[in-house]
């Protein structure tokens, strides 16, 4: 408000001054509130060039310092404003909600590839919360926030769900609003075996009096498909890592990473065994 008044009344002056013919001066004035009397020689979108009145050295302002400039003629060119002091701060941290729980989207990657699924990162998030909802007795007094919330709020925070593991525990603090997040990773590769099977029959037949023996047989390829699994997970208390294990599953079946995660998860200091 002081600054726009300010910007007024140079205003009103530079062109009483101007009519009269009595102002040959530019105006700059610094989003600090000083004013420069100066003659500007060159204004681009990053600088002000400009002489005070009798020098010849050239001086020059960066635009982020500059609030606006009068010009002798009485036009008057505006760059950054002033902050507001009663305007919020952006994505002010939210309070840690005592006792809550948020389990984040799990990273699912393809070490062969290097591909990510946001599919297989909620299917393993709903594993991790399903597991804990089955066992809520053992979490007590800790409950879960709800999954559709923490989604939502890390979505509104621009974190992406494939790259969480890449991201400061500050930042996932804030977003989520929770005292404790649980923070996951799989990765996995793949390999096959191919198993081959033949099976032979055969059957006689009477041709007058001649036998004539006839066989046949059929040859069948399968392949069985391995999952090599590495499941990390971290548990983390108001932005403090409490617990961090991995874990490669004993079989190599394709939802083999769900038994990684039940033990570890039953290992956490978040989880009560007894």
């Amino acid at each position: 408000m002081k600054n726009s008044l300010l910007i007024a009344i140079i205003v009103l002056l530079a062109s009483t001054a101007f009519a009269t013919g009595k102002n040959n001066t530019d105006k700059v004035v610094l989003t600090n509130g000083k004013v420069l009397d100066v003659t500007v020689s060159k204004v681009t979108t990053t600088q002000v060039e400009y002489k005070f009145v009798g020098e010849t050295v050239q001086n020059v302002e960066d635009v982020n310092n500059i609030q606006s400039i009068i010009f002798a003629n009485g036009r008057v060119q505006e760059f950054t404003k002033p902050a507001d002091n009663n305007t919020p701060v952006a994505n002010t941290p939210r309070i840690l909600m005592q006792n809550e729980v948020a389990v984040l989207p799990v990273t699912f990657i393809n070490k062969e590839t290097g591909m990510s699924s946001d599919e297989n990162a909620k299917l393993a998030q709903d594993n991790i919360i399903n597991f804990l909802n089955r066992n809520n007795a053992k979490i007590t007094p800790l409950y879960l926030q709800d999954q559709r919330r923490t989604n939502n709020s890390l979505a509104d925070a621009g974190l992406p769900i494939r790259k969480l593991d890449e991201v400061s525990v500050g930042q996932l603090h804030d977003a989520v609003g929770a005292e404790y997040i649980i923070i996951s990773r799989v990765s996995f590769s793949t390999n096959s075996d191919f198993t081959t099977s033949s099976s032979t029959w055969g059957k006689t037949e009477q041709k007058g009096n001649k036998q004539k023996d006839q066989s046949y047989s059929i040859a069948s390829t399968s392949e069985n498909k391995n999952y090599y699994y590495e499941v990390k997970l971290e548990v983390y208390q108001q932005g403090k890592r409490i617990y961090q294990a991995t874990r490669h599953p004993l079989f190599n079946m394709e939802n083999s990473w769900q038994d990684a995660y039940e033990y570890l998860l039953k290992r956490a200091p978040i989880y009560r065994r007894k």
